[in-house]
């Protein structure tokens, strides 16, 4: 039986047998697939199958590649799948509430317990007195299987160059062996809370009594609206990253900044935006907690959160400090990285990082290194759109070409960068890895409409995939 209802599915549960319930996208079966389906039917008398709907899946252009129902009707086919629900929901969290399954089962790649969701999903079960059990069975991914027989093709040779290179030096466990030393820290971060909408529009045509052009809304239903920006969106990847973030609460935040951009939803491409307001009000001296954690990250968007003074006392108060200061056209000129005394690791985009030199067309190396110098900053990275990144170790520079092959949405990708490398430039990872692990994020994060989390599971997923031999 195939259920788009919740309240169906939880009256078709049958009372006395052992509910398992197995959770995922399924898209483009693979062996890996139904050797996990064995397994889960083996734990109990009856298996549900939850499926992600279409507009849920965030791994990039083109996915899924089978609707909802295709998906649904493909695993209704195996004799071993007694029911499968398609949940209009990222998560698996409403599901489980109505179905309330006595195991959830999840696959090999979160024995390690990764992500976010995942926590929420296993106290979610256990907190009703359910079990939640990972398979044994050799990883597949479809993400990884389309990728291997068609990224691959659509790889520029600058990539593939560079990924050859780096393959010498690192591979997938050791760059992953990184990420995990990182999970060994606890993190603060401050910035702006700020709410990123998209509002879709199409050319009405011009007005007959004014030199304009008419627009008029076209929702479009598979396409979220609103999206967590600015710090928020940080934590969430520094959360996926690291798993233990504790967001600095202040009595600030009294209004969340609301950035709208109006965007053509043929072609995908920004028409024009709109901040609801500029600045909000500065943080107070006593927000910052007597005792840091060992890693601080500051997302500092130039909204008046962070006047020069709190950054000096931010700069002092830190034990570990990664800064990002943007630059943007509300604050474009006045919110350097400069007013921060020292830094650990920063993350700046090229005009950033030519700001806080003064300099429009100076050595753009020589500037990394005098930014260095002046803020005491060992380890900077400058993300340059589609040029990728430039890293700077106080010793030697190190270049990664962008590993995008496909951009939908470019907003966000330093977020990404930022919240993923953090935690590896605490534990002192080598600017080899923490560029690439940076760029990877950066990629996934561009295949994404909006400002999206790139998750644990997805990260380790390209990981294996960019660097197998």
């Amino acid at each position: 039986m195939i259920y788009t209802s919740l309240l169906d599915v939880a009256a078709s549960r049958p009372s006395g047998d052992c509910i398992v319930l197995a959770h995922g996208c399924f898209d483009l079966l693979h062996p890996g697939h139904l050797r996990h389906l064995e397994e889960a039917r083996a734990m109990g008398k009856a298996l549900y199958v939850g499926l992600t709907s279409d507009r849920h899946i965030r791994k990039g252009p083109g996915r899924p590649v089978l609707t909802a129902v295709e998906r649904a009707e493909l695993l209704q086919g195996f004799r071993l799948v007694d029911h499968v629900v398609i949940v209009d929901d990222p998560t698996a969290l409403p599901l489980i509430e109505a179905l309330r399954p006595d195991v959830y089962v999840k696959g090999p790649d979160y024995s390690d317990g990764l992500g976010a969701t995942f926590t929420q999903e296993r106290a979610a079960v256990e907190g009703y007195g359910g079990k939640v059990f990972c398979t044994n069975g050799v990883k597949f991914s479809s993400t990884a299987l389309l990728d291997r027989y068609c990224t691959k093709l659509v790889r520029s040779p600058e990539i593939t160059e560079y990924l050859q290179r780096f393959r010498e030096s690192w591979s997938a466990d050791d760059v992953l062996g990184w990420l995990d030393k990182a999970k060994q820290v606890e993190a603060d971060v401050i910035g702006e809370s700020i709410v990123d909408e998209y509002i879709y529009v199409a050319p009405a045509g011009k007005s007959t009594k004014e030199n304009l052009v008419t627009f008029v809304e076209r929702p479009v239903v598979d396409k979220p609206r609103h999206f967590r920006g600015g710090a928020d969106i940080v934590q969430a990847h520094l959360g996926e990253a690291i798993g233990r973030v504790l967001r600095l609460q202040s009595d600030s935040h009294e209004l969340t900044l609301t950035k709208t951009r109006y965007i053509d939803p043929a072609f995908g491409q920004k028409l024009f935006s709109l901040a609801g307001s500029q600045y909000v009000k500065a943080l107070k001296p006593g927000v910052l907690a007597q005792v840091p954690s060992p890693l601080t990250v500051v997302a500092d968007f130039g909204h008046g959160l962070i006047d020069h003074e709190m950054a000096q006392r931010i700069g002092q108060w830190a034990c570990c400090l990664a800064l990002t200061v943007q630059a943007n056209s509300l604050n474009y000129g006045f919110n350097l990285l400069t007013k921060y005394a020292r830094a650990d690791y920063i993350v700046a985009d090229a005009d950033e990082v030519r700001l806080a030199g003064g300099d429009a067309r100076g050595d753009f190396r020589q500037l990394l290194v005098s930014l260095s110098e002046r803020l005491g900053c060992p380890r900077i990275v400058c993300t340059r759109g589609h040029h990728g990144c430039v890293a700077y170790d106080g010793q030697k520079f190190t270049e990664v070409p962008a590993l995008a092959t496909s951009v939908v949405d470019r907003m966000g990708a330093g977020d990404a960068f930022l919240g993923w490398t953090a935690g590896l430039a605490w534990c002192q990872a080598p600017m080899e890895v923490i560029s690439f692990v940076g760029s990877v994020a950066a990629a996934i994060k561009v295949g994404m409409v909006g400002n999206q989390v790139v998750t644990a599971s997805r990260m380790r997923d390209e990981i294996n995939l960019l660097l197998e031999g």
